[in-house]
């Protein structure tokens, strides 16, 4: 699996969106957990195990593989719009 270079991840309704400010492969055996820049917590910092990472292409991806019928290809294009414009305003910003 390639390595996910700062990327929009997805880690559900409790952490929400994230960004990973380091390179990471999800099926890393490592145990060392990886600073993750969150958008809805109060605490704007924290780290995961790759092995816990959901990049939201990878996710999207997915979804559009397994029921297509489901998520067309303008929600996918929409989708990595908005992961292309997040992560490009955040990497302005550190």
């Amino acid at each position: 699996m390639m390595p996910f270079l700062r990327g929009l991840l997805w880690q559900g309704p409790k952490l929400g969106f994230g960004v990973l400010t380091q390179a990471a492969e999800r099926s890393s055996p490592s145990k060392q957990a990886v600073t993750v820049l969150t958008l809805r917590s109060s605490k704007r910092e924290t780290r995961l195990l790759p092995s816990f990472l959901l990049p939201l292409r990878g996710l999207v991806k997915l979804a559009t593989e397994r029921a297509p019928e489901r998520v067309n290809s303008g929600y996918t294009q929409a989708l990595f719009a908005f992961a292309n414009r997040l992560e490009s305003t955040i990497a302005k910003r550190r």
